[in-house]
């Protein structure tokens, strides 16, 4: 158990939240960045990191979250409440263009890890990526296993598309895996 409240992209908010120690919003794309959920989970003490590419986002928003945001570009770090921060690349071929400001997050909270890609497919620098938990996309099933395949994570969950993608995808995953490890379902709102 981590003794802080952390959210990553929230988005479809839904039922008794915690209010959001920290919040780390990857890229602006609509499935990643919406201020109506922002606002439910949103304190004065709340802390928002974004990638670059957010930051226009973040500018027509910010008096409507009322909390100010830290830009965290990849390869930059920072420390919020006794919580590490690293930004880290994501890109892929389609819809996030490598070098266009969109990132993935390493947080080590507690001594856990965790790593979430953002929006991106998978590249070699990701087997450096050690974490406990690691929350990757499913863009095709080809792409989820590359970056299952390369992530030394303990913890692998499936996100960003439909929760029966993610479901279908950790099924295959979890019959053909050789691998010790835990390959988990995200369902939207959580």
């Amino acid at each position: 158990m981590v003794s802080k409240v952390i959210y990553f992209d929230p988005i479809s908010l839904d039922g008794t939240l915690p209010p959001a120690d920290l919040i780390l919003i990857t890229h602006a794309h609509s499935d990643h960045w919406s201020v109506a959920d922002l606002k439910k989970i949103i304190t004065p003490k709340t802390t928002l990191v974004i990638g670059p590419i957010v930051s226009q986002s973040y500018e027509a928003s910010k008096s409507a979250l009322g909390i100010p945001a830290t830009v965290l570009a990849e390869g930059q770090t920072t420390e919020v409440n006794g919580i590490h921060v690293q930004a880290v690349p994501a890109y892929d071929s389609i819809g996030h263009v490598k070098g266009s400001g969109g990132v993935g997050f390493i947080v080590n909270l507690d001594g856990v890890t965790f790593y979430h890609s953002g929006g991106t497919a998978a590249y070699p620098e990701m087997a450096n990526y050690k974490s406990d938990i690691a929350f990757i996309p499913i863009y095709s099933k080809d792409q989820a296993q590359a970056m299952a395949e390369i992530l030394p994570a303990r913890v692998i969950i499936f996100e960003h598309t439909s929760y029966y993608a993610a479901q279908a995808v950790a099924d295959l995953f979890s019959k053909a895996s050789a691998v010790e490890r835990s390959l988990l379902r995200w369902k939207p709102g959580r």
